[in-house]
């Protein structure tokens, strides 16, 4: 994956956002995760990705899951 280059220099910009760079970048890594996920682990209900400074509720999290379709959810905050 070609990500783009890392840098110290990195300052927060409007919003709280770390620039389009940023942005950018963590997109690829979500989309790779999410296809490398689909090909590891083909026959499980749902695949997820969260942060390391995220809390989980995991029954809650699985039997709000249940009520939404199989398939096309996205479920987290979209940015436009």
């Amino acid at each position: 994956m070609n990500d783009a280059l890392p840098t110290t220099n990195k300052t927060i910009g409007g919003a709280g956002h770390w620039g389009t760079e940023a942005e950018i970048s963590m997109s690829r890594k979500t989309y790779f995760w999410f296809e490398l996920a689909l090909r590891v682990f083909p026959n499980v209900n749902y695949i997820s990705k969260g942060d390391d400074d995220m809390f989980l509720r995991v029954p809650q999290f699985l039997a709000d899951l249940r009520t939404l379709p199989r398939r096309g959810t996205y479920w987290g905050k979209l940015w436009r």
